[in-house]
C-alpha cells in the first residue's frame, strides 16, 4: 500500500514537472541562454512542488503500464513547449518592431548578438526587449506566467488529447497579431521616415548634383532617435497591455 501511494505521488509530481519544466525552458526572461540550466531546473522543481497540492486532484493516478506513463509525460512536455512558444511569439513583437525601425532610420546593418533570441538582432530590437524584461520583473508581471501555468491545467487537462488544431490556430493568430503590434509600435518612425524619403526624393530632383544620401543619413538617424525618445514610454505601455491581454486570453 505504501509503495503504491509513493509511486502515485512520484507519478503526479513527474507529470506536473514535465509541463512546468518545458514551459520554463522557453519562458521569456527565465528561459534565456544566459540563465544557467541549474537555476531553471531548481525553479522548475520548486514550482512543481508548489503546484502539487493544488493540482493533485486533477492529475490521474499512476497508470499500470510504462507506455501509458511515457505518453502522459510526452503530452505534458508538448503542451508546455507550446505555451512557451506562444510567449516567445509575443516577445518577438519587439524584435520585429526594432528591425522595422532600423530599416527606416538607416541602421539595419548595425546588428549585435541578441542573447534573448540566440542570434543576430537589430540594436533597437535588443534595446526594446531589454526594457520589456526590466519592466516585467520590476512591476511583477512575471507572476502572470506562473498563474498561466496553473490555469493551463484548466484549459488543457492532463487526460485530454492534444488539441493539435487549436495549437495551429493559436500559433497563426498570435503571429499575425505580433506583426500588427510591431507595426503599431514602429508606426511613428515609419511615418517620419517616409516623409524624409519623400523630401530626399524632391531634393534629388531639384538638385541632381547634391549627394542626398550623405546629407540625409545623419538627419534621418537623429530624427528617428528623437521620435523614439518621445514615443518609447507610450509604445512600451501599449505593448505591455497587449502582452497582458494575450496571456490572459490564452488561459481563459
Amino acid at each position: 500500500m505504501i509503495i503504491e501511494l509513493t509511486n502515485d505521488i512520484i507519478f503526479k509530481y513527474a507529470v506536473i514537472f514535465c509541463r512546468v519544466g518545458s514551459v520554463l525552458l522557453l519562458l521569456p526572461g527565465l528561459g534565456e541562454t544566459y540563465v544557467s540550466a541549474r537555476s531553471r531546473l531548481a525553479l522548475a522543481l520548486m514550482l512543481s512542488l508548489v503546484f502539487y497540492p493544488l493540482l493533485e486532484s486533477v492529475i490521474p493516478s499512476n497508470p499500470p503500464s510504462v507506455e501509458a506513463t511515457v505518453i502522459y509525460c510526452f503530452k505534458e512536455v508538448t503542451i508546455g513547449i507550446f505555451f512557451g512558444l506562444l510567449t516567445r511569439i509575443i516577445i518577438s513583437t519587439l524584435h520585429i518592431a526594432g528591425m522595422k525601425i532600423s530599416f527606416m532610420n538607416g541602421l539595419s546593418a548595425a546588428t549585435l548578438f541578441d542573447t534573448n533570441q540566440a542570434s543576430q538582432g537589430s540594436v533597437i530590437g535588443v534595446f526594446l526587449s531589454l526594457i520589456a524584461f526590466t519592466v516585467f520583473f520590476t512591476t511583477g508581471m512575471h507572476k502572470i506566467f506562473f498563474a498561466g501555468i496553473y490555469e493551463s491545467y484548466q484549459v488543457i487537462p492532463v487526460n485530454q488529447p492534444l488539441p493539435i488544431e487549436d495549437f495551429a490556430y493559436l500559433s497563426t493568430q498570435f503571429m499575425s497579431e505580433a506583426f500588427m503590434m510591431a507595426f503599431k509600435i514602429a508606426s511613428p518612425i515609419i511615418v517620419i521616415g517616409l516623409l524624409l524619403y519623400v523630401a530626399a526624393g524632391l531634393i534629388s530632383r531639384l538638385m541632381p548634383s547634391m549627394q542626398v544620401f550623405f546629407v540625409l543619413a545623419p538627419v534621418q538617424i537623429s530624427v528617428s532617435f528623437f521620435i523614439l525618445m518621445l514615443c518609447i514610454s507610450t509604445s512600451m505601455m501599449v505593448y505591455l497591455n497587449f502582452f497582458e491581454d494575450k496571456i490572459i486570453s490564452l488561459f481563459q
